[in-house]
């Protein structure tokens, strides 16, 4: 989930802005770094988004249980990581921009 936002773009599944996704959503290519800072001039420009990885066992997804009881509330943990993901926005005009992982 998202701890802090990008300040030049946002990040986005299927064109709408998300603030968590899963690492299956990373491999499958479904989350995108959008810039939406306008012009960026001839040099390149720096932006980041601060990202808290959980394994998700402290709460409940949207495609928890298909109808059954949801499970008991696990304790939340004391501590996440917390990794600062840095992002290149480069001058290319008409060039889709790749993302490596």
């Amino acid at each position: 989930m998202l701890a802090r936002s990008p300040g030049r773009g946002e990040l986005q599944r299927a064109g709408l802005p998300v603030d968590k996704f899963s690492q299956q959503d990373l491999l499958q290519g479904h989350i995108y770094y959008v810039h939406t800072g306008g012009e960026i001039g001839p040099e390149p420009v720096f932006d980041t988004v601060t990202l808290i990885i959980s394994d998700g066992e402290a709460g409940l997804t949207d495609s928890c249980c298909h109808g059954d009881a949801p499970p008991p509330p696990v304790p939340l943990h004391g501590t996440l990581p917390v990794y600062d993901l840095n992002i290149t926005v480069l001058p290319v005009n008409n060039k889709v921009p790749a993302v490596t992982l």
